[in-house]
C-alpha cells in the first residue's frame, strides 16, 4: 500500500474530468482547479477566462489574500550581502554539518543566524526573526529584521 495519496486522488479526479497523467501526479493536459472563496470569486473570474495558466494561480492567491509578493521580496528577504555593505564580514560555520550557521561580525558584534531557522543569536541572546534564514545554491537570504541587528 502506498503512503502517498496523490496518485490515488489524481486518478479519481482525472477519471471524473477526463485527464490522463504522464506520471503518478503530473499531467501536461489541462487540469481541474477547485477553489472556495466566500464571495464566490473564482480563479477563472480573476483571469476572465475559463482556462488559466499555472503561474496565474499565484496571482489569484495574492489577489484574494491581499499579498504583494513583489513588495515582500524587497522587505521580507534580503541578500546576506547587505551585511557587507554595512562593513561586516560573513562566514558560514559548518562545524555541525547538519546545522550550518551564518556568522556575521562587525566591530566586536557577533551575530549567528542558523540556516533554516527563524532565530538570531547575538551576545547569548536569542531573537525570533520574521522568516527563516535560508541558503539556496550557496547564497544566503535573511530577513530584514536580521540585517537590522547589526549596526
Amino acid at each position: 500500500m502506498q503512503d502517498n495519496l496523490s496518485p490515488v486522488i489524481g486518478k479519481i479526479l482525472g477519471d471524473k474530468i477526463g485527464v490522463t497523467f504522464s506520471t503518478d501526479d503530473h499531467t501536461s493536459e489541462e487540469v481541474g482547479l477547485f477553489a472556495y472563496h466566500p464571495a464566490n470569486f473564482k480563479p477563472t473570474d480573476f483571469m476572465n477566462s475559463g482556462v488559466i495558466q499555472n503561474t496565474d494561480v499565484n496571482k489569484y492567491i495574492q489577489e484574494v489574500t491581499g499579498l504583494n509578493l513583489a513588495q515582500l521580496q524587497d522587505t521580507l528577504y534580503v541578500s546576506s550581502d547587505k551585511f557587507k555593505a554595512k562593513g561586516a564580514t560573513i562566514t558560514l560555520d559548518k562545524t555541525d554539518k547538519t546545522n550550518p550557521v551564518v556568522v556575521v561580525k562587525k566591530a566586536g558584534q557577533v551575530l549567528k543566524l542558523p540556516i533554516d531557522k527563524n532565530i538570531a543569536i547575538q551576545d547569548g541572546k536569542t531573537t525570533k526573526l520574521n522568516v527563516l534564514t535560508v541558503m539556496i545554491k550557496d547564497k544566503v537570504w535573511i530577513s530584514q529584521d536580521a540585517l537590522d541587528l547589526i549596526l
